[in-house]
């Protein structure tokens, strides 16, 4: 198994990381954290961290709401 080690953050991104990816501010990111719209984080001791996998079902779900509706994940 050497060479093969994965962390046990694996799939997870931090508030930077997420923000980057999803091409946002992280003001952006912490505002909708604190409105509840998306997925909510995972705190581990100060650090803040999304589940990669959680932003793709919220958009897929998202997406397939009503218009007019919003998904609260």
């Amino acid at each position: 198994m050497q060479g093969q080690e994965s962390s046990i953050l694996e799939g997870y991104l931090t508030l930077d990381q997420t923000a980057n990816e999803l091409g946002i501010h992280v003001v952006t990111l912490k505002r909708w954290k604190a409105r509840r719209y998306g997925p909510q984080p995972v705190r581990v001791g100060a650090r803040w961290y999304y589940r990669r996998d959680d932003w793709r079902t919220f958009f897929d779900q998202e997406q397939a709401a009503p218009k007019g509706r919003k998904v609260r994940a």
